[in-house]
């Protein structure tokens, strides 16, 4: 994985690996100033990475009581030395010693300052089976990276930049100003004058280049957040993907292992490409072992480099191929494969197990249009939904960060099906419908997103891939 450093044992470049464990864990610190939107980041980021706690936060931290400037003769909360880094650094290890052996997800609480504790636990995870992926840890402050020790703990970093004048306006109505933030509103002149702009800034300024050296070499990318908060959450997530290699292998499982193959997949069947045509014919074929997938390109040729790969099931007929974070959907009744490739791609690869009786299966190309993604491969046949798509299904508010619930309808007369979906966004309540076209009866697409929805008929889970892992999911409730 790119980007790791190598300690010696114990507690190292931002790990931990003390004796032998199952997984590896990760620290990765965002910085930056007061009102800069740290909290709504870090909460993408651990949707995005699938950290199975809520991030760590310094103002969790601060001394009583506090030392004092000259500005604040009666305790100051903007100075290095008003943080508890020892505290803090001791609790992130207590985390990562427990994660490092774990089998499921624990209960986490960590001690505070002043005697108090914080329960870490996400919304519906703690009990849920960890994978053989590496664990991250997301951690927020705007005093993080002050501390060398602290800051040494961070595989990698990443800096909020934001001027004087934005933050002054997000941290005003933050603390509850009236009225607009302009010259011509007293109040927002005398906050900026006496509070943020007079003292909450320059200390910000003042221990920058502080808190900068000391994660030389360890920050990722210092980022402009005085855009909106959801530009600037995306290309958070884009950055660190990048830094940890790409493909992030879950350590949240879905339940299944490759144990739980279905009948397809199970001793190690070979299944062959029917399409794209330049793949066809040339001997190109893979397979699933209890190790992960194995592929071979060509005829007579040895697997390739990345062979075995981490595959995650999503119950017993659909996978995701970590490496290349592709899609398999497994079709019963053919023995065909359809691939996702991606939500520009769409489904670009199609394979045949070597024990379907039926050799010729008639395939349609679906392109992409002004509002749709390309769907690409599916069957020309009509693919039929299993009944259980009918109920109504309600997200897992802590994977996809919002409540709601949908359900898969076609209206009398209309060949497509759709699902409509009502959820709360900024407040409302809204209703959306979407065309989703079914690959096989536990997988379809929803084209106007590019997302795919596995169903988990076992577990009875509906988790959704979209494009950087399976960051959403639903069950249905009779």
């Amino acid at each position: 994985m790119g980007g790791k450093g190598k300690g010696k044992g114990g507690y190292d470049d931002g790990k931990v690996m003390p004796g032998a464990t199952k997984r590896e864990v990760f620290f990765i610190g965002i910085c930056g100033p007061s009102a800069s939107g740290k909290s709504t980041i870090t909460s993408r980021i651990c949707t995005a990475l699938d950290s199975p706690l809520i991030p760590v936060q310094g103002d969790w931290f601060f001394k009583s009581p506090l030392p004092c400037c000259p500005h604040r003769p009666n305790g100051c909360w903007e100075l290095p030395t008003s943080v508890d880094s020892a505290l803090m650094l001791t609790q992130l290890e207590s985390i990562a010693s427990v994660f490092v052996a774990a089998d499921t997800i624990p209960s986490v609480t960590i001690q505070q300052t002043k005697g108090r504790h914080k329960c870490l636990d996400a919304e519906g995870l703690v009990g849920r089976s960890l994978g053989a992926g590496p664990v991250y840890i997301i951690v927020e402050g705007f005093l993080l990276f002050a501390d060398p020790k602290l800051a040494s703990k961070f595989l990698h970093c990443l800096w909020l930049d934001m001027d004087c004048a934005t933050g002054t306006m997000r941290r005003f109505k933050r603390d509850g100003g009236h009225g607009d933030c302009n010259d011509a509103n007293p109040d927002f002149v005398k906050y900026r004058k006496e509070k943020y702009g007079g003292h909450i800034y320059p200390h910000y300024e003042e221990f920058r280049p502080l808190q900068l050296s000391n994660v030389k070499g360890k920050l990722r990318a210092r980022i402009d957040v005085n855009r909106p908060a959801n530009v600037v959450a995306e290309e958070a997530v884009d950055v660190l993907q990048k830094a940890i290699g790409g493909a992030v292998t879950p350590a949240i499982s879905t339940g299944s292992t490759v144990a739980s193959f279905g009948t397809w997949f199970k001793n190690k069947q070979k299944f062959e490409w029917l399409k794209p045509t330049s793949k066809a014919g040339s001997g190109g074929h893979w397979w699933l072992a209890p190790d992960g997938m194995h592929e071979i390109r060509t005829h007579g040729g040895g697997e390739t480099t990345e062979s075995p790969c981490t595959v995650e099931m999503v119950g017993t007929t659909n996978f995701i191929m970590w490496h290349w974070k592709h899609v398999y959907m497994l079709d019963e009744d053919t023995g065909c494969v359809f691939v996702f490739a991606g939500k520009e791609e769409g489904i670009s690869h199609v394979a045949l197990s070597q024990e379907a009786e039926e050799k010729r299966i008639p395939l349609t190309e679906i392109g992409a249009s002004a509002k749709e993604k390309r769907v690409g491969f599916v069957h020309s046949a009509e693919v039929m939904p299993l009944p259980i798509w009918r109920k109504v299904w309600h997200w897992d508010a802590r994977v996809g960060g919002f409540d709601g619930h949908w359900k898969l309808e076609r209206k009398e007369g209309e060949a497509d099906y759709h699902i409509t979906e009502t959820k709360e966004v900024r407040g409302e309540w809204q209703t959306f419908s979407n065309k989703a076209v079914f690959v096989t009866p536990r997988a379809c697409l929803v084209p106007k997103f590019g997302h795919v929805y596995l169903l988990d008929v076992e577990t009875e889970i509906v988790f959704v891939w979209n494009g950087k892992g399976l960051q959403y999911s639903a069950s249905f409730r009779d």
